[in-house]
């Protein structure tokens, strides 16, 4: 049910503003209130402090910085990455995801928003690409830190140049290393 009324405006700016109010008593969700004001002649949603719009928005923000910084890996920004998925999957798997999504599948949020981050498969898929780089780069580590070891075994005549070559050669068929 929508329902236009004309209340006062907190803001100095504006005297009075028309209100739309979406009354979908949904689980805890409750009614809520999307300010709208005139522009040009047409009413058309202030987007500017509507919590649910600014959410989407900085979701969508860090989603398209992931993807970009995940196509373009690099060891210096994995810190910055992992913190981007970790809010991003913090987020997916929230109530106001779930909402959002609902909200967003009714047709009750802007179309003009940009809302991959809503994309059911897309945000899987990125959590999932990452968790795969995030493995292969722990591997690597692994790798890496296994061959240091062979090298000071080597360095200090612990193991023979054959022995060396052997172990290092088993290390990377184990592991799937690619050199």
């Amino acid at each position: 049910l929508y329902r236009i009324m004309n209340i006062s405006c907190p803001s100095k700016k504006k005297t009075v503003e028309k209100y739309i109010k979406i009354d979908k008593n949904i689980g805890s969700r409750g009614s809520r209130w999307w300010a709208l004001r005139k522009k040009n002649g047409a009413v058309s949603m202030d987007e500017t402090n509507n919590p649910q719009i600014l959410r989407i928005r900085h979701y969508e923000e860090l989603r398209v910085a992931a993807e970009e910084m995940l196509e373009a890996y690099s060891e210096e920004a994995a810190d910055a990455l992992k913190e981007k998925i970790d809010a991003l999957e913090s987020y997916y798997t929230s109530p106001e995801w779930k909402q959002d999504f609902a909200d967003d599948e009714e047709g009750l949020l802007p179309s003009n928003l940009k809302r991959g981050v809503l994309s059911e498969d897309g945000i899987y898929n990125l959590l999932e690409r990452y968790r795969e780089i995030e493995s292969e780069e722990k591997k690597r580590a692994l790798f890496l830190h296994q061959k240091e070891t062979l090298d000071t075994f080597l360095a200090h005549g612990t193991i023979t140049r054959a022995q060396y070559e052997k172990s290092y050669g088993d290390l990377v068929k184990k592991m799937g290393i690619k050199l």
